[in-house]
C-alpha cells in the first residue's frame, strides 16, 4: 500500500489554527487524489499517545492508477515522485509504499501484486521512457518512442490501467533500447553483482514468454533489471 501521512505535533495536541491548518490539507490532497483517479482512504494512527498521524491509503492494485501525463498509461517512480513532492507542499512527512514487484510480462491479465511472479525484483512495466532516453544515447529508440507517442498518448487517456497494451507498447521501446545499446562497465557490475539469482531470473522470464533461453534473451531481463534498478 502506498501511505502518505501528514505528521502533527509529537505531543499529539493539535490547537485550534493547527486543526484548520491540518483539514486544509487533508482537502488539498484528496482534491489531488480525485484528479488523479486514486480510490483512497485515511488512516489514522496514535503510536503510543505521543505521535497522532493521520495519512492516506491507497491499495496497490490500485497504485499503477496514479498516473502523470507523459508517463505511458500506467504510474511510475516518476509519479510517484512526483505525488510526494505534492504531499511535501502541505506538510506531508511520510510516505511508504510497497515493493515493484515483478509480475507476469507474458500474461499482464495477472496484475495482482500479491502473487508476484518474483519479488526480488522490479516489474519493468514501470521504467520510465523519458528517463531512460535521457541517461543513454540510443537515437533509433528515441524516434521509435516518438513513433508512438500517439499509442501512448491513448493509452494515458484511458480512466483504468490496460496492462497488456502498455506492456506491449513498452516492451517493444525497451527491446529496441537493448538491442541498440552497446554495453558498459556498469551494466557489467549489475549483472556481475546480481550472479546467479539474476541469471535464473532471466532464464525463468525467457521460458515463461515461450523464447528459447539464449545468453542474449536472459541477458535482456538482466539489461531491463538495470534500467528498473
Amino acid at each position: 500500500h502506498v501511505l502518505y501521512r501528514l505528521s502533527c505535533r509529537r505531543d499529539g495536541v493539535l490547537q485550534h489554527d493547527e486543526q484548520r491548518q491540518l483539514r486544509g490539507a487533508v482537502f488539498r490532497f484528496f482534491a489531488h487524489a480525485r484528479a488523479a483517479h486514486l480510490g483512497c482512504d485515511t488512516q489514522h494512527a496514535d503510536h503510543a499517545g505521543r505521535h497522532r498521524v493521520f495519512g492516506n491509503r491507497l491499495g496497490g492494485e490500485q497504485k499503477p492508477a496514479l498516473r502523470h501525463r507523459g508517463a505511458g498509461g500506467i504510474g511510475d517512480p516518476e509519479t510517484l515522485k512526483r505525488f510526494a513532492n505534492v504531499t511535501a507542499d502541505f506538510g506531508g512527512r511520510y510516505a511508504g509504499l510497497n515493493p515493484l514487484h515483478h509480475l507476469f510480462p507474458s500474461d499482464r491479465e495477472r496484475a495482482s501484486p500479491y502473487q508476484p511472479s518474483d519479488r526480488r525484483y522490479i516489474d519493468p512495466i514501470y521504467i520510465n521512457i523519458a528517463q531512460l532516453l535521457a541517461s543513454h544515447n540510443l537515437p533509433r529508440t528515441a524516434a521509435l518512442a516518438e513513433k508512438r507517442r500517439a499509442a501512448f498518448a491513448k493509452l494515458e487517456a484511458l480512466p483504468d490501467v490496460d496492462y497488456s497494451s502498455v506492456w506491449k507498447a513498452k516492451s517493444e521501446v525497451l527491446e529496441q533500447a537493448f538491442a541498440e545499446f552497446s554495453g558498459g562497465p556498469e551494466l557489467d557490475a549489475f549483472m556481475t553483482a546480481g550472479g546467479e539469482d539474476l541469471a535464473q531470473h532471466g532464464l525463468f522470464e525467457a521460458r515463461l514468454a515461450g523464447e528459447k533461453p539464449t545468453k542474449q534473451r536472459i541477458a535482456y531481463r538482466a539489461f531491463l533489471q538495470w534500467i528498473a534498478d
